[in-house]
């Protein structure tokens, strides 16, 4: 058995005390340094995925406004996978291929195996063979990383969610450029967007009330009619609508402990 001490917060209020540790120290990538918040996404999308917090934090990124995983953290999750049966990747150098195998034994006894595969010829087709940085620096482990991808999406979707790879999505161009011009359209934009100010505020309320994550998204839900994954989807209108519902809870809470005393 091994001694090894895991942290694994249990509740809200530990999740953002371990989050707000991460985000003060070295060992935080820099992307999250200083941002507890958004530390405390990434270790929920990493725990969804079977991450340890810290696995979340170093695994998991943001590129190009879409959350990716490193394609190291991937072939580590699909390696510890329970019903994995095969997995086999290689390269044929006479055909320029990157090839990926992954066999998963099915809940029925029976076992599924997927392949794919990323050739010179996909990476031309697609506008990536020559490509400045990685493609023009490692080609062939590009192409790993491709096949990868494409074969763990398709053997284990269930799990992964739709998850793609960093490596993959740094080749995308932004879904949307925006074009920034001193505008009221541009103002009005900033102004509704939630402030840091109202984004503290929730947590305060959320481990006052000892309310989980779940339950954020929850109420987001009701309030906004969409799924919110991340408070920095919400509108400033709407984060105050959200933080007025939530101090009324709070002070329901607070008037109940003082009638009990």
């Amino acid at each position: 058995m091994s001694n090894t001490m895991m942290l694994a917060p249990q509740t809200f209020d530990q999740a953002m005390q371990f989050a707000n540790a991460i985000a003060a120290s070295q060992f935080a990538p820099s992307s999250y340094r200083g941002k507890p918040n958004d530390v405390l996404i990434a270790m929920q999308m990493g725990a969804e995925l079977g991450f340890q917090p810290m696995q979340s934090v170093q695994g998991i990124a943001v590129i190009n406004g879409r959350p990716s995983v490193w394609g190291d953290a991937l072939r580590a999750l699909i390696l510890s996978a329970p019903d994995l049966a095969e997995f086999e990747e290689s390269y044929d150098e006479a055909t320029q291929t990157a090839h990926c195998k992954i066999s998963r034994r099915l809940q029925t006894g029976s076992i599924a195996t997927f392949n794919s595969s990323f050739s010179v010829t996909d990476a031309q087709t697609a506008g990536l063979w020559g490509k400045n940085g990685p493609w023009k620096q490692y080609p062939k482990r590009m192409q790993q990383w491709r096949a990868l991808g494409f074969c763990a999406r398709d053997s284990y979707a269930d799990r992964l969610k739709g998850i793609q790879l960093a490596e993959e999505v740094q080749d995308y161009e932004p879904i949307e450029k925006v074009v920034h011009t001193p505008s009221q359209d541009q103002d009005s934009a900033i102004e509704n967007k939630i402030t840091e100010e109202q984004s503290n505020r929730i947590n305060e309320i959320l481990i006052s009330v000892d309310s989980t994550f779940d339950d954020l998204k929850k109420a987001c839900k009701s309030m906004t009619g969409r799924d919110i994954d991340n408070q920095s989807e919400l509108t400033s209108t709407e984060a105050a609508k959200l933080i007025s519902s939530l101090e009324r809870k709070l002070a329901s809470k607070t008037g109940g402990e003082k009638d009990a005393a």
